[in-house]
């Protein structure tokens, strides 16, 4: 496997002991689809969504189509595509196929940076894992729309389920087996800076932290991401930004979760990153500031 890959999704820096933080005050399961496609008749267009889509084939044949075109159509799988992958979806003529869809707009952070080597992820389904699709998919209709503690946390363990069944598939314990020296270390500086976000700690500390000198841990993020390691720390700190933007966390709070110095520091860092400011971004994307 190649260390670099520029379809890199940076981790979140959510705790997974805090369900709270990870599923946010809104919708965590955000479209659920079940039943038979004809993607041949009825193709979806491809375009990036803003959610985790986990899409399996039960029955049938599909494929996703990317940037070069549709790939090989493939069957009784999983497929897993990161927010901002642009991709559609197409199936074989007079060949429909039986699928369940899932939309999440967070996953576990661990999860996630699982994926940052890959740009999506397709694991074959078993009999057994088919059905236990299945189930899910019932398990999570009656309470798609259901916004009380108890629908939110059962949409997170439907969701962890379906991330464990990812990580017991041979594709991934291949691609945990696999990473290089430079990807373990640029993982664990990552998952350090993650951690003590609040602290604003600069790259000579991560460095410290993870036993590395200066020099060798921006040749290992060069390598593996093709950025510099304060290019990859500001994309987990806008990440983290944005996911507590979306959960309306005060914009002071937001500040010192993100090792700003204060809420307009904050926010003058974010309308430089992303060209709004805090409280445009979150009117744009309907979440109410506060």
């Amino acid at each position: 496997m190649p260390e670099r890959n520029k379809s890199v999704h940076f981790p979140g820096t959510q705790k997974l002991d805090n369900f709270a933080h990870l599923q946010g005050n809104g919708r965590m399961l955000t479209y659920l689809g079940s039943g038979w496609r004809d993607y041949f008749h009825r193709p979806v267009k491809k375009y990036p969504r803003k959610v985790w889509e986990f899409q399996a084939i039960l029955k049938g044949t599909i494929a996703p189509v990317l940037n070069e075109g549709a790939d090989p159509f493939g069957e009784s799988s999983l497929w897993v595509m990161p927010p901002d992958l642009s991709h559609g979806w197409t199936s074989p003529p007079e060949t429909p196929g039986e699928v369940v869809v899932f939309h999440f707009n967070q996953v576990p952070p661990q999860f996630s940076w699982f994926l940052s080597y890959r740009p999506y992820l397709c694991i074959a389904l078993g009999a057994r894992e088919r059905g236990r699709v299945r189930d899910l998919a019932l398990e999570a209709k009656s309470s798609v729309g259901d916004l009380t503690l108890a629908g939110r946390l059962r949409h997170a363990r439907i969701l962890h389920e379906i991330c464990l069944l990812c990580l017991r598939s041979p594709v991934m314990e291949s691609l945990l087996q696999d990473l290089s020296p430079g990807q373990k270390k640029v993982e664990e500086a990552c998952e350090w800076f993650a951690r003590h976000l609040e602290e604003n700690p600069r790259l000579p500390e991560v460095c410290r932290a993870v036993g590395s000198s200066p020099a060798s841990l921006r040749r290992h993020f060069h390598r593996v991401l093709g950025v510099r390691p304060v290019d990859a720390f500001t994309a987990i700190r806008h990440r983290e930004a944005l996911h507590l933007l979306s959960t309306q966390v005060k914009h002071e709070e937001i500040a010192y979760r993100c090792g700003f110095s204060s809420a307009s520091a904050f926010s003058r860092a974010f309308k430089s990153h992303l060209g709004v400011s805090p409280r445009e971004w979150q009117e744009r994307e309907g979440v109410w500031p506060i």
